[in-house]
């Protein structure tokens, strides 16, 4: 090992990518494996791996080594959930210890290693030398990158550019002379370690389903607590209607215009577009991704650990994510069955599956490793198998209103359930906690005036209103953002990307992002200054929308004339029930141009 460290890094880089790829290229004769860990008095196992013709990537050759799945302690609606039994773990638990520090695609191969019929013992040992000597290359190489981050004068670099698609050529945008463009930036640097990151990004949530909102049909203690101890924002938008285009906000911090494909349901990530995952790795920040995907096609060069994540475990597509009890799911790239849910079983709902994941991956942390977990949820909100709604107060609801409370419910408690595990681990005092939704609720289900979803603000079909747009949005840090306070700041999910980097120190975002950081608004410091709010989407008809201060302009589906184009005031009418366009011709001159 000595001689090996004196080698050159770019050939020390080669001899691991060459042992990497000799175990791949092996891994091609190996068998399948026929189950994981058995889930107790089942007699089943909760995932066991399947090869995945389309991704062709290999099963995980010991998935009893992954400590990540763990049981449901308890079952806020009284469903039973499958556990792992842990005892056919016992005799395995020296050999794990020693490996969980280890590099996820290291740890992957000496498992495959271990289960291998294809080798005798010597070669076993052999290869597990120098795999041990490419993980310590491969940390070193990441602690390099790190140290080498930390001390390095961006201002004397130049800049890394990104490729992305410039804006729609149907609607032109200007600011007023003067204005200054939202860039991304770091604000002025905080005195405060950085914190570790716990996104909650639920799906079709309005700001009134929560009670801290103002929310009546649905009582949400657990989130209206992380209200009360941190700061809400009553001004955050969805970065569109799409739940899959907003997470391609998060991670980007561009806005739709940049989105690619534009207005389509499948948006791989480029691989020039930097993600916060990938920024935050760089700073040593241990990252996961659990839950929904939808960024890109069922294919293995769209997957999450490609663009950051060290763990990951859920649905790639939309598609899969509408059956919520799957038959497989994907962790770390490779594709697991649920045998709970073979046959068109109801055993193992997806929603539980990623709490219990999430939990396990704070499990795992310690107070001086960083880290970034996001939890995409899913949760189902219709009437059929998930969840117990015969409550006796809601007896005059329609089945689709229990089932949707029921579900917010449930939402409710395991959101406690993770504060809770964060405040027993002793990670609470520096995690910043954000809860949101990706969408707001979809208009057409016929739920939103029974539960005043967006609290009265106007949603159409296919629309880009501020009932389309608004969600709730809660950041929580302890000691660092004031309890009990709100914003009135009109933000994004693509403001998220340089918050977090720039709260993290991670100074390597590239510049120009369409979001700009939350830093100061969180400090209750002066509030950076916002350029415009840009939404477009592609379906049934081209729609756009541009919000600068004040006032939004609208350009309903299927209208390119100037004369189409909508102007609300949003301080005088937030409900846009008047369109004053007509009124203000000038206004409408500032956006537009011919």
């Amino acid at each position: 090992m000595h001689t090996f460290r004196k080698l050159p890094f770019a050939f020390r880089l080669l001899s691991v990518l060459l042992v990497v790829a000799g175990l791949a290229a092996l891994n091609g004769c190996r068998k399948p494996v026929a189950s994981g860990p058995s889930a107790a008095g089942s007699g089943q196992p909760v995932m066991e791996p399947v090869l995945d013709p389309a991704s062709d990537i290999p099963p995980a050759a010991n998935q009893a080594d992954d400590a990540r799945h763990v049981p449901r302690e308890d079952d806020p609606a009284g469903q039973p959930i499958e556990t792992v039994d842990r005892a056919a773990e016992s005799d395995q638990q020296n050999a794990t210890s020693s490996r969980q520090n280890q590099n996820p695609l290291t740890r992957g191969f000496g498992d495959l290693l271990d289960s291998s019929p294809i080798f005798d013992s010597p070669d076993q040992q052999s290869l597990r030398r120098s795999l041990s000597d490419a993980d310590r290359t491969l940390t070193e190489i990441k602690d390099e990158n790190i140290s080498a981050l930390r001390n390095l004068d961006l201002n004397e670099l130049p800049q890394r550019t990104v490729k992305s698609r410039p804006r729609a050529s149907s609607f032109h945008v200007r600011d007023k002379p003067g204005a200054k463009l939202s860039t991304g930036e770091p604000s002025t640097p905080i005195r405060t370690p950085a914190p570790n990151l716990l996104f909650i990004v639920a799906s079709g949530i309005g700001p009134g389903d929560l009670g801290c909102y103002g929310g009546e049909r649905v009582k949400t203690p657990n989130l209206d607590d992380l209200a009360m101890s941190g700061m809400r924002f009553t001004q955050a938008n969805a970065g569109d209607p799409n739940g899959d285009v907003s997470r391609w906000c998060w991670l980007t911090g561009w806005d739709t215009s940049r989105a690619y494909p534009r207005g389509g349901t499948s948006l791989p990530l480029p691989a020039e577009h930097i993600t916060l995952p990938e920024t935050l790795w760089q700073a040593g920040y241990a990252t996961a991704f659990i839950g929904q995907w939808g960024l890109g096609e069922d294919r293995r060069e769209t997957m999450p650990h490609l663009h950051g994540f060290d763990q990951w475990l859920g649905v790639m597509t939309t598609e899969s994510q509408m059956n919520h009890f799957p038959e497989t799911v994907y962790s770390d790239g490779v594709l697991m069955r649920l045998p709970a849910n073979l046959d068109q079983k109801a055993g193992q709902l997806d929603h539980d599956l990623y709490v219990q994941e999430a939990l396990a991956f704070l499990d795992q942390r310690t107070p001086e490793k960083r880290f970034l977990a996001m939890l995409s949820l899913s949760i189902p909100m219709h009437a059929g198998r998930a969840f117990d709604t015969k409550d006796p107060a809601r007896a005059d609801w329609t089945p689709e209103q229990r089932a949707r409370a029921a579900a917010l419910e449930r939402l409710d408690a395991d959101v406690g359930r993770l504060i809770q595990r964060l405040n027993d681990l002793d990670l609470r005092r520096n995690t910043l906690v954000i809860f949101t939704s990706s969408h707001a609720p979809q208009p057409a289900s016929g739920l939103t005036d029974f539960f005043n979803t967006t609290l009265g603000s106007r949603a159409e079909p296919n629309a880009l209103y501020e009932g389309n747009l608004r969600v709730p949005m809660i950041a929580s840090w302890p000691g660092v953002i004031a309890p009990q306070s709100f914003a009135a700041f009109a933000t994004t999910m693509c403001d998220w990307s340089p918050t977090v980097a720039d709260l993290a120190g991670a100074s390597n975002l590239p510049r120009g992002l369409d979001g700009v950081s939350l830093k100061p608004v969180l400090l209750e410091q002066t509030p950076p200054e916002r350029g415009m709010l840009y939404w477009e989407m592609r379906r049934d008809g081209f729609t756009q929308a541009v919000r600068r201060g004040r006032w939004k302009v609208v350009r309903p589906a299927g209208k390119l004339q100037r004369e189409a184009v909508e102007l609300y005031d949003l301080e005088m009418d937030p409900r846009e029930t008047r369109d004053v366009a007509d009124e203000n011709p000038q206004v409408v001159a500032e956006f537009i141009r011919s």
